[in-house]
């Protein structure tokens, strides 16, 4: 009992001088900040005004991990937890409240190709503090060693003889603050020395421990379904030659007892799977053989390249290779364990030469795993690293989720001809079919087979998805050799089971609807064709086009057939102009942000060169119709800033995508109240200061998104 109350007091004591600690640091003020990434002092702010601030370039060859600030005497002020793009955002920040008023923010821009570091310190005392020092003639300075990464003893500038007696001097140790400081660096010496006699090593097979109790307790949630998102490699070791790329597809609920493994090659395609049920049973499915059914007994077979994606990201999994659990080690990182294993531990288990896992420090998550297999003189290592995980609510997940897909089962689709030329697919199709689901990875690459022969503008070709998941590609179009054209780009998805085509002319529609009983009577499609001006009325522009016209030496003969021309004219490029903004509205407002989290790097690259040619192909038609109209009524666009949006992640795009599409419809229908017929329209719209500066507003937005878009496929590339 004494030496329980004896331990009560030490651990009493040290609460005591942490409290202590922190209130020091609360009132601390520093004449000098150093600013360390990952533990390496970077630079530093000499503090001399009420407002200290400084920006500078990040340039590391490492990943920035950690951000701190320290005061000249190493007293740390600020800590900031950095976890690069795309799974953070652009710009992260953090902000600390100090004694008497005083602030100190710091914020880390990733748009740059380097990081940017900016830094601002308030204290709103510094005016008085400034020329009290000035009278004291204080001459302290703290060197930063950069190469050494570490704070070196604070000195004294040479020849000052006169301060220097003031330092030694008997008055100097009977400072209040001199006795403060001296206490408090001796209960922190004691507070480091105790802790340092204890041990602090993180024990291998508590942590598997606890990540397989955490795994079993989200597994067994009956009100959720867990869906996550694993990329596999496989890479010869010799040379780090990369052999396979595969994403695998985890969907697992607790309420039906189920958990199915989907995998998917480069492209997208269906090529295994895995069905484990309940009882322990898994059922292993691979295209063109026959399913091969298991028991679940917990042994692992030779891990090879025909079965290493079977092993998962799991806790589980990866205690049943640490076979000498005493022998893993155990690396702390900021945010993450990494537990490794090599022959040694692994031994008892055939072929595995080595196993590491890293978890995730807040929940002990396990996010990585890497598997170094020999097989004779060959050496292969897989690896599993985890793109997105969430838990859905269970009527948020479809059932076709769990139900087994057509692909594995060895059946294809039904298509009225096996060519690309083949305009829809049947929706008659194999059992089994209903359960496919279109990714948001195929989702991206039908769009892009779309974008790249403009089908995707005006909605020539629309897709969606299907109350089964599947995306439905659906167009009707003026003559067959655009059917063709379209059906040729959609051919590397034309016997996707998760695709539906039906392209078909405005011919075979009106036919196939003439033969389908309608009770509302018969739908007419009309084609769509070029917007044409009957000027036998005038339009409002009528007298600003017609002075214009005579001005360039047209014939009054002539006249009237060319204001007929010329509206036309603005009119259509106006509206292409509207139909390509409205295409990059729709398509920055497609994806969701837990959509963009499962994309590739190389998809999400995809869908922002798609939005970067939309806004690029906007500024261009936009540009033509302001030149057109500067020229006719003689007036020139101002020079206007585009809205103060902040574009620094996918979600400003989508806004300011959403605001451009109103400023140009709007601007779109100015235009039409001027050049089209309209009973006791009287004055010219187009003469508006406000249209004019909408029109420049439009065209600054559009460039805005173009530049925020590179800069955002700089990042994920």
């Amino acid at each position: 009992m004494p030496e329980r109350r004896g331990k009560v007091r030490v651990m009493e004591n040290i609460a005591k001088t942490v409290q202590r600690r922190a209130r020091e640091t609360f009132e601390h003020r520093p004449t000098e900040l150093l600013f360390s990434i990952n533990g390496f002092v970077l630079s530093s702010l000499k503090i001399g005004s009420e407002r200290s601030e400084q920006s500078q370039s990040v340039q590391l060859d490492e990943k920035i991990s950690f951000v701190e600030v320290f005061s000249e005497q190493g007293v740390r002020l600020l800590f900031l937890d950095v976890e690069p793009p795309p799974d953070r955002p652009l710009v992260q920040e953090a902000h600390v409240s100090l004694s008497d008023g005083r602030q100190l923010d710091l914020s880390l821009n990733f748009s740059n190709s380097w990081p940017a570091l900016h830094a601002v310190y308030l204290d709103p005392l510094m005016k008085a503090d400034t020329a009290e020092r000035a009278e004291s003639g204080s001459s302290e300075v703290l060197v930063a060693d950069q190469s050494k990464g570490a704070f070196q003893e604070l000195g004294f500038l040479r020849g000052q003889s006169a301060s220097w007696r003031k330092v030694v001097g008997s008055h100097f140790w009977l400072r209040p603050a001199t006795v403060t400081a001296l206490i408090a660096v001796a209960l922190i010496a004691g507070f480091l020395l105790f802790w340092s006699s204890a041990p602090t090593e993180v024990s291998a097979a508590e942590l598997l421990e606890s990540s397989i109790e955490a795994e079993r307790a989200i597994a067994g949630k009956t009100d959720a379904v867990l869906h996550r998102t694993v990329n596999f490699e496989e890479r010869r070791v010799a040379g780090d030659e990369l052999i396979a790329k595969r994403r695998i597809e985890i969907w697992q609920s607790a309420q039906r007892k189920i958990k199915t493994l989907r995998v998917y090659d480069e492209k997208g395609f269906l090529i295994s799977g895995q069905w484990d049920r309940e009882g322990g049973s898994q059922t292993i499915y691979r295209r063109g053989a026959r399913p091969q059914s298991q028991s679940d007994s917990g042994a692992h077979p030779t891990i090879g390249p025909d079965n290493a994606w079977q092993l998962g990201l799991s806790a589980e999994a990866f205690r049943s290779f640490i076979t000498n659990i005493e022998r893993a080690r155990v690396e702390e990182r900021v945010d993450s364990y990494v537990i490794t294993g090599g022959a040694e531990a692994t031994g008892n288990v055939r072929g595995l030469s080595s196993a590491a896992l890293e978890l995730r420090r807040a929940d002990l998550r396990p996010v990585k795993q890497t598997l170094v297999v020999q097989s004779g003189n060959d050496a292969r290592k897989y690896t599993f690293s985890e793109i997105s995980f969430e838990q859905r609510p269970v009527n948020a997940v479809a059932p076709a989720m769990f139900e087994l897909d057509a692909e594995l089962l060895g059946l294809t689709a039904n298509v009225n001809e096996t060519s690309p030329k083949s305009s829809e697919t049947s929706l008659s199709q194999p059992p089994g079919a209903a359960s496919v689901m279109a990714t948001t990875e195929l989702e991206v690459q039908v769009i892009g087979f779309l974008h790249q022969i403009g089908a995707d503008v005006g909605q020539e070709a629309t897709v969606t998805r299907t109350a089964e998941g599947k995306l439905l590609v659906q167009a009707v179009v003026n003559t067959d050799q655009r059917k063709q054209e379209i059906l040729h780009s959609l051919a590397p998805v034309a016997n996707n089971l998760a695709v539906v085509i039906q392209i078909e002319t405005a011919t075979e529609t009106q036919r196939r609807i003439s033969r389908t009983p309608s009770q509302s009577g018969t739908e007419e499609i009309v084609p769509s064709q070029s917007l044409t001006i009957n000027t036998a009325e005038v339009i409002p522009a009528h007298a600003d086009v017609r002075r214009y016209l005579l001005s360039r030496g047209v014939p009054d003969s002539r006249v009237a057939e060319e204001i007929n021309a010329l509206a036309t004219r603005t009119l259509n490029r106006s509206n292409q102009a509207l139909l390509r903004v409205l295409a990059l509205k729709s398509l920055a407002n497609r994806l969701s942000p837990d959509d963009l989290r499962t994309l590739s790097g190389e998809s999400r690259t995809k869908w922002l060169e798609m939005l970067g040619a939309h806004a690029e192909s906007f500024q261009r038609q936009s540009a033509t119709v302001r030149q057109d109209l500067e020229a006719l009524f003689n007036i020139r666009a101002p020079l206007v800033e585009a809205d103060s949006f902040d574009i620094t992640d996918e979600a400003g795009l989508s806004r300011a995508a959403t605001t451009l599409a109103q400023l140009v419809s709007a601007n779109d229908e100015t235009i039409r109240s001027s050049f089209s017929i309209s009973s006791g329209a009287s004055s010219v719209a187009v003469n508006s200061p406000d249209f004019w500066r909408s029109l420049a507003r439009a065209e600054s937005l559009a460039a805005k998104i173009d530049r925020a878009v590179q800069k955002l496929k700089t990042v994920h590339e």
